[in-house]
């Protein structure tokens, strides 16, 4: 049985995999101290945002908040507690994640997202589920003109649903 700890950590490894161009070494779980790109570490999340980063970029963690760069056209599911956050910002990049819970039941948090996608104009470029490590993974890949989108979702062993909704913009 798996900790919702473990399975955010899932999550995120996921999302990395789905996004070609994810961020080598970086974590978002409180629980463990990431590491930003260049090799730097940084302390666990907390409430008040920690960044780590070299001279061309910088990372931001944080807990129970979105960061305030998150766009508009890419909303949370509306029933969903956010746990933690990460955004990466380079010289031509801003690339953001953000890990959820809720309760809702997974039919309903798929059909809200393709909808949400076909209302603000983002491309469902590919969606399925994959078993990894004994665990469905559900996930959209999103496109729009100058950024992607990457939504995961996992059922924890708790009854609880870990999404993590992944931007990139370029």
């Amino acid at each position: 049985m798996r900790t919702p700890s473990e399975t955010r950590i899932r999550a995120a490894l996921l999302v990395a995999l789905a996004m070609a161009a994810a961020t080598a070494g970086c974590r978002t779980t409180p629980e463990a101290a990431p590491e930003s790109a260049t090799g730097t570490a940084v302390q666990p999340a907390s409430t008040t945002p920690v960044v780590a980063g070299g001279a061309d970029s910088s990372t931001e963690y944080a807990t129970g908040s979105a960061p305030e760069a998150w766009p508009a056209d890419l909303p949370f599911y509306p029933s969903a507690s956010i746990l933690s956050s990460r955004i990466t910002k380079g010289d031509a990049l801003l690339d953001m994640r953000v890990s959820l819970s809720t309760r809702d039941a997974l039919d309903a948090v798929i059909a809200w997202y393709e909808s949400m996608a076909a209302r603000n104009g983002w491309v469902v470029e590919s969606a399925g589920s994959l078993m990894r490590d004994n665990v469905e993974w559900n996930y959209l890949y999103l496109k729009k003109a100058g950024s992607s989108a990457n939504v995961s979702i996992a059922e924890e062993p708790a009854g609880t649903l870990a999404i993590t909704v992944a931007t990139r913009s370029w």
